[in-house]
Formats: structure tokens, sequence, C-alpha cells
């Protein structure tokens, strides 16, 4: 982390506010300076409201797929515009395996919840909220950038960060989200139909509003339009932290926009940011404060530590998703912020 902006996590807290009290306009600046560092941001306006409830719950937000340990065969590229959205190619052999999103999802363990989203709005300027929804869009190529193969794939969605690129059963207990040319949602070994396919030239939004501790509703959006589908249950339960997974299997190219573009759905309408749901000590401005516990590698990493533990326990080594299951039994110790990384 840039020491500019580290710095301000070892200043006394109860100082802190004191300074921002005496001073509220300079605190703006500093804070505005800050956000900006912090969130890489250049060359754009910000509009912010609250910049004392933006600078408590910052979190690193999602801006990228890590590829760098994509096998060469299965070579995976990123191109990126002006505005720094993410087009995804497939210039390897097409595989089976999943890529993951740079940082994991906030989660009771690392964040504020609300925590601070930044987005851009429909002025092109940066916006931050305090939200209880995670979102995200990607659109898919209309035209082939390489030829076609056999039972192209895209599946994009959240899966535990205890595993790695093919680790587990997408739709399993540990992870859900879209298969888009089935138009289906896979969630708890369970198919649910979407209301139609998902063809190219179409952008999804796909999001996870925090409802209460572990408890989550699944967000789709469809061309700038919320969708539904039949689901068994109203919400999803999960205590992992999660990060973004995607199989790419195409021939076309895919976009992603993590709010470095206005989204084409207004996400904002659903926001709510009047309950608190969780307080952290992971807090910006606190020494408890960690990218180990939101770089995914780093939350992967130290998964690796307990299934040594398990393993020397002697408990059957069947595969690394049923060995997996296991961590159930010290999930709650592998989600504790007193965890030492």
């Amino acid at each position: 982390m840039n020491w500019l902006i580290k710095v301000f996590s070892y200043i006394d807290l109860k100082i802190f506010l004191e300074i921002m009290a005496q001073d509220n306009i300079f605190f703006k600046k500093v804070c505005k300076k800050l956000l900006c560092e912090f969130y890489e941001i250049k060359n754009k306006n910000i509009d912010n409201n609250n910049c004392i409830s933006n600078f408590l719950n910052i979190y690193p937000r999602i801006n990228s797929f890590l590829i760098h340990n994509v096998d060469y065969s299965n070579e995976i590229l990123c191109q990126k515009d002006n505005n720094t959205s993410n087009r995804y190619l497939l210039v390897g052999n097409p595989s089976d395996n999943f890529i993951f999103s740079n940082n994991v999802l906030p989660t009771y363990s690392n964040s504020n919840i609300p925590f601070s989203f930044c987005m851009t709005n429909h002025l092109n300027n940066i916006e931050f909220i305090s939200s209880n929804i995670y979102y995200f869009e990607f659109t898919i190529d209309k035209i082939k950038f390489r030829e076609e193969f056999f039972n192209e794939k895209l599946i994009v969605g959240f899966v535990s960060g205890m595993f790695n690129s093919n680790d587990f059963n997408f739709g399993d207990h540990f992870s859900f989200g879209i298969d888009c040319f089935n138009g289906i949602f896979k969630h708890d070994d369970q198919l649910f139909e979407l209301p139609r396919i998902i063809v190219p030239g179409d952008t999804v939004g796909l999001g996870l509003e925090y409802v209460e501790k572990n408890k989550y509703r699944i967000i789709i959006s469809l061309n700038g339009e919320r969708i539904y589908f039949q689901h068994s249950h109203d919400y999803i339960f999960s205590n992992h932290i999660l990060k973004i997974a995607l199989n790419l299997k195409l021939s076309k190219a895919v976009t992603f926009n993590f709010g470095d573009k206005p989204f084409m759905f207004d996400i904002k309408e659903l926001i709510n940011s009047q309950k608190v749901i969780n307080i952290c000590n992971n807090n910006f401005l606190n020494l408890s404060f960690s990218y180990d516990l939101i770089r995914s590698e780093k939350i992967y990493d130290n998964n690796i530590f307990f299934k040594k533990r398990i393993i020397n326990k002697k408990i059957k080594n069947e595969s690394i998703y049923n060995l997996s299951k296991k961590l159930l039994e010290i999930n709650t110790e592998f989600n504790s912020n007193e965890i030492n990384l």
C-alpha cells in the first residue's frame, strides 16, 4: 500500500475524528486525495456526498481477473481500453478451469458492511456509495475473433476463496452463478432456469445483496433490466469468503465492467445503506487492516495451511474437493478476524 495512505491507519481514531470535526473542509480535501490514491482514480471528477462514511468503510475494489498463473496452452489475454475496462480473450486451447478475481468480496472478516462501493455514474464521474450490494457487468462480443469450437461455454459466478481453478464442481455447495449459454443459474447442486438464454451481444449484470450476516440475495440483470427466476429459496446462505469465478471457453471476447464505466442497469435503485450489518476490525483506520484478508491469492494460500492440518490428522484424502468439505468443521476459524496470516 502507498505509504501516504498507510500512514493514516496509524493515527488514533479518536484523534483523527477530532481533527476532522475541527476542520471539515480540510478533511474532505484529504479524503478525496486518499480515495483517488487508494482506488487509482485519474482524470475523473469525484462525486462524494458522504466522505466520512466512504472513508471509514473503504474497501479495495475488484478490478481484474488473475491470469498470470494460467497454463500457456490455455492462455487468456486481457485488453484494456482508456477507461480500464477489461476485455478477456481465450487465445489458447479451451479448458474447464476457472480464473478468479484479484480480490475477494467484502465479508464480515475483512470489511464493514455497508462498504464503500466505487462506480462510474452516467455523467462519467466517479461516485462513492455506502453499499450493501456488490455488483458488476459483463458484455459478450457479437463477433468471434477465432474459429468457433465445440461446446463453447461461459460461466460467471462466485466461489469460496479456499478453492483453486479446478478444485470444485461449479454450482455445488461452495459456488453459484450463471451458465450463460444454457440459460441456467446453478446453486447447491440444483439448476434454475433463467427467463431466456444469454447470447452474444448481451450485457449481463451479476450482484449480491447483503441481507444479513452470511445471508445474500442474488441480483441478475440483462441488457439493463433486472430479471427474475424461480428459486427454491429466496436467499443464498454462505459463510465463505467469496471471489468471482470465470470459465471462458469461447471464441468471442468478454468485457468486464467493475465500475470503470457506467453500468447499464441502475444498481443504485436497489442499494440500501441504512442497516449496519457488520463492523470489522479490518477497517482502513485500524492497525488490523491487512491485504492478506482481501487478496484472493492470499486467501487461497492460507487455506493450504488448513488442508495440511487436515491431512496431518490422517483424514482420508480422496480428492481436494472432498477434502475441502472437511474445512467446514474449521470454517469459523478460517473466517475469524483474529486469524494469523
